[in-house]
């Protein structure tokens, strides 16, 4: 029976004290064991033990006994209360929550059993292209993944058959910094005033995408204390997102799920006993904003490149495009950017605010061309939540304002304006956008667009678009649309639209299935009458070693053939592999030597394994956790599996080879027999060892030399008999058979 221990009093010297090694429980939840002395009818509990348990402070005065701290039970003070239970040996504290270390729980966190992989893989990916059988094309990607860069080639052949390089690559990413070095051509880019341009040359860049699970933005942050083992679920909007478990203590949860805009974020805490208490806040998410402290950047030198008829590109002159962001506070985001050539340069700062209703976002910048200056500015705004979204932008460019993609010469739009604001009545949803640009030359264009849809029935979708668009030179248009999309069986639909313009009235029906995520057919036909009447018949078929179409197309008598083929070749665990092509990462289950194992991505089917237990898994995220698993099913009876899923990350555009080890069940029997001076003699009761990578199995020996051994892989191990206290040592060889039980004849022995 449990008993409190209240202070007894001795004069006992510490050698005639007694050690014990208690279980240990604080506020509930189970610690490691206890060292504990008892002297002078008094407990003292050893100081580490305690901190081992998670109290960051002791309290009560210590003392030393044989050679480590100790604190009595009773001088804890208030803050720590003391069960010890006799019985059962063991120790229950309640302690002061203020006395824990605190838990620091980031949500954003990677699952708990990632694994990294990064294997030396290549694939080369292709698409060849005929029309109407006449004129043939062919575009080729050629990826190469070794140690830690990935190098990357496109190139085209066009219908004339004229060839031409379109990028080459070497990527080197630093999962530990979030960086991502680029060698050779890549896209620069100088935010909304610097603009974007093609450079040959280095690039070192801020890169977040490397981690997925990181969150840049600011993120909500709640503390609290529970006494006991706590559940908190988190609810964002109203929709519960996330379930964790908090142990006694301070607590800190940071980065909850929250969806950009404006939201609400609540936590229930629940204890054992059903006690609840609640935290939650409105917050404002922009994911343009970073967090106190983080620093986003790119900075890229090297030639401008210029997209011709060359067959390699042309290149310009030297070029450098930077631009660096930096997280002054969670709600205040400053940086800016700089351009340069060797006869232009342009830059200058930008801000991003959050507000408690909406980001802004400020933009400025100068330029300079020979002797001809420049200048820019840009303002935006934007508000979102989920009843309603309003936002715009204005943006200004100088009649001569340069950057390096941008020449003074160059026609521009002088005045930029742009507006949304959507709103949503239950299953109602209405959009209206406004864009208008003024050029410096061409004059100005406007385009007005409202749109809305409904959903009827809970199966029927209803989308209603009014058009007014005005380019220069040209007389305004104006035009309504409406469609009706209806699902039909699995993944097909049937849409019905009808349209009217300047240009007159039409009417279309559409049938169309989406393409699966395995092998599987997808289709589209669209018949359209009126005055743009336009027919369509197009098949796919997405098969194990490609993807295949036809698309027939017909307009005002002339009907246009195209037929294409893409596919790719990847070089992975030693084998090559035909598949669909490589979009991102890849990776090969491997089952060595079973085949017709079923594979799954996120528990979706993706096939079976071949005759040498492999199956290519073409479809993967990079650096993402991306769950892989087989049928355990499948494996035979005579096989054992030690695990039938895993969670693997691949590296940027690389494979992975994801193997789920199998042990091949056998049994191995036979008679064992010592060769003396030409003769032979059982070992009867003696031993049979064998010894396999280091791992010794032994079987006694029977009164006729009968052994029996399980699960040795094919080869010649070293073995001994051990009879009467005396080895006899021997090489024994292992049979690859197929049986189950493997007959081993007699195994001889020469001492």
């Amino acid at each position: 029976m449990p008993i409190s221990v209240n202070p007894v009093y001795g004069g006992e010297t510490a050698a005639t004290a007694t050690q014990a090694l208690l279980d240990l429980t604080v506020n509930g939840v189970a610690k490691d064991p206890a060292r504990v002395t008892f002297k002078s009818e008094r407990l003292f509990i050893l100081v580490q033990s305690l901190l081992d348990a998670g109290l960051v402070e002791v309290p009560g005065a210590q003392q030393e006994i044989g050679g480590a701290l100790y604190v009595a039970s009773d001088a804890l003070g208030a803050r720590v209360k003391v069960f010890y239970d006799e019985e059962n040996l063991a120790l229950s504290l309640t302690v002061d929550p203020v006395l824990l270390a605190p838990t620091m729980i980031d949500l954003a966190n990677a699952p708990e059993k990632i694994e990294y992989i990064r294997n030396d893989t290549g694939f080369l990916n292709y698409a060849l292209t005929s029309e109407n059988g006449e004129t043939f094309s062919l575009l080729s990607e050629q990826g190469v993944s070794v140690g830690p860069g990935f190098f990357d080639n496109t190139f085209s052949i066009n219908r004339n058959g004229a060839f031409q390089r379109l990028n080459s690559n070497l990527t080197i990413d630093s999962r530990r910094k979030l960086t991502r070095t680029v060698i050779g051509d890549t896209i620069a880019d100088g935010g909304v005033l610097g603009g974007a341009s093609q450079i040959a040359g280095i690039s070192y860049a801020k890169n977040f995408a490397i981690n997925p699970y990181f969150t840049p933005f600011p993120g909500q942050r709640f503390a609290g204390v529970v006494n006991t083992p706590s559940t908190a679920d988190v609810y964002v909007n109203g929709l519960l997102v996330r379930s964790l478990d908090i142990p006694p203590g301070p607590f800190n949860l940071q980065n909850l799920p929250a969806i950009s805009g404006a939201g609400a974020t609540r936590v229930v805490i629940r204890n054992a006993f059903g006690l609840t208490q609640e935290l939650g806040a409105p917050y404002y998410l922009d994911t343009r904003v970073l967090r106190r402290g983080l620093h986003d950047f790119s900075y890229t030198a090297g030639f401008e490149r210029q997209f011709t008829q060359s067959r390699f590109g042309d290149y310009g002159g030297p070029a450098f495009v930077g631009r660096h962001r930096y997280g002054l506070t969670d709600t205040l985001t400053v940086g800016g950017f700089v351009t340069a050539t060797k006869d232009k340069i342009a830059g200058g700062p930008e801000v991003t605010w959050t507000l408690p209703f909406g980001a802004l976002g400020l933009f400025a910048a100068g330029s300079r061309q020979g002797d001809t200056p420049g200048a820019a500015a840009s303002a935006q705004y934007v508000y979102q939540s989920l009843r309603f979204s309003v936002g715009g932008a204005f943006t200004y460019n100088s009649p001569h304002y340069a950057t390096v993609g941008l020449d003074r010469g160059d026609d521009r739009a002088v005045y930029q304006y742009s507006g949304f604001a959507a709103t949503r009545f239950g299953v109602f949803d209405v959009t209206l956008n406004y864009y208008q640009q003024d050029y410096r030359d061409a004059g100005a264009n406007r385009q007005l667009n409202l749109t809305s849809a409904v959903r009827l029935f809970d199966r029927f979708n209803l989308s209603l678009s009014l058009t007014h668009n005005k380019a220069a030179g040209n007389r305004a248009s104006s035009g309504v649309f409406a469609a009706l999309t209806m699902p039909l069986f699995g993944d097909t639909a049937a849409t019905v639209s009808a349209s009217h313009d300047n240009t007159g009235s039409t009417a279309a029906v559409q049938l169309q299935k989406s393409r699966p995520l395995g092998e599987g057919f997808a289709y589209l036909a669209q018949a359209a009458f009126g005055s743009r009447a336009v027919s369509i018949a197009d098949v796919q078929y997405q098969g194990r070693f490609g993807l295949y179409e036809v698309d027939a197309t017909h307009i005002e008598g002339d009907t246009n053939v195209t037929l294409t083929a893409a596919g790719a070749l990847t070089y992975i665990g030693g084998n090559v592999y035909a598949t669909r092509p490589v979009q991102d990462a890849y990776g090969l289950i491997r089952v060595p030597d079973v085949a017709g194992v079923t594979g799954y991505v996120s528990h979706q089917d993706i096939g079976k394994t071949d005759a040498r237990g492999n199956l290519l898994v073409p479809s993967l995220l990079s650096y993402y956790g991306n769950q892989l698993g087989i049928e355990p099913q499948d494996i035979p009876l005579d096989y054992a599996v030690e695990e039938t899923e895993r969670t693997v990350a691949p590296s940027y555009r690389g494979g992975a080879v994801v193997t789920f080890a199998v042990k091949k069940l056998q049994a191995f029997q036979g008679k064992a027999q010592l060769l003396r001076g030409g003769e032979t003699e059982v070992p009867a009761f003696g031993e049979l060892a064998v010894t396999v990578n280091g791992a010794v199995q032994t079987s006694p020996i029977g009164t006729d030399g009968a052994f029996y051994l399980e699960n040795l892989p094919p080869g010649i191990w070293p073995a001994e008999i051990l009879f009467e206290g005396t080895p006899c040592r021997f090489a024994m060889q292992i049979p690859k058979a197929p049986e189950r039980f493997v007959d081993m004849g007699v195994v001889s022995c020469t001492p």
